[in-house]
C-alpha cells in the first residue's frame, strides 16, 4: 500500500469515525482486541476452528484427569482459569501470525507483547502442574458427628 492510498484510507476512516460518534452520542463502546465481543465468541462458538481446538485442548485435560465424574472442584476451577490464559495466549499468537514483521530477527517479540504471553504462558505451566498434582490428593472422607462420637466413647 502506497502512502496515497493509505492517506485515502484514513480520511475515510476517520469520516466514519465522525458519524459513528454523532450516532452514538452517549460515549464510545466500541472494543477491540480481546475485549471485543467477537473475540471472545470465536472461542466459545463450537463451529469455529478455535472454539474446536479450545474444546478438544480442554476434553483432552478432562481425560487424562480421569473424566468429568472425577474432577474435585479445585480442578475445575483450575480448568476454567486454563481456558481463559489459553484464550489470551492464543489470541496472541493470531495477532503475531498475522504481522510477521513484528518478531525481530532472533525470534523476540516485541517488549509490550512480551511481557505479556511470558506471564500467561508461565502462569499457564503452574496451573497445569498444579492440575496434575491434585490427582494424587482427593479430598479425605470426614465421618459425620456421630461416627466421631462414637469412635471418641470406645
Amino acid at each position: 500500500m502506497d502512502d496515497k492510498e493509505r492517506d485515502i484510507r484514513g480520511r475515510n476512516g476517520a469520516k466514519h469515525l465522525t458519524k459513528w460518534r454523532e450516532a452514538n452520542p452517549w460515549g464510545s463502546r466500541l472494543s477491540h482486541g480481546y475485549c471485543s465481543q467477537h473475540f471472545k465468541e470465536r472461542f466459545s462458538d463450537l463451529r469455529t476452528v478455535e472454539g474446536k481446538g479450545l474444546r478438544a485442548a480442554i476434553n483432552d485435560l478432562v481425560s487424562d484427569l480421569g473424566g468429568p465424574e472425577n474432577l474435585t472442584a479445585g480442578q475445575n476451577i483450575l480448568l476454567a482459569r486454563i481456558r481463559e490464559k489459553l484464550i489470551v495466549l492464543a489470541g496472541i499468537g493470531k495477532y503475531v501470525d498475522r504481522l510477521p514483521e513484528m518478531v525481530t530477527e532472533g525470534g523476540d517479540l516485541p517488549p509490550v507483547l512480551r511481557g505479556p504471553y511470558a506471564s500467561y504462558s508461565e502462569s499457564l505451566r503452574r496451573d497445569l502442574l498444579t492440575l496434575y498434582d491434585l490427582v494424587d490428593r482427593r479430598p479425605s472422607k470426614v465421618p459425620d458427628l456421630d461416627a466421631y462420637i462414637a469412635g471418641k466413647v470406645d
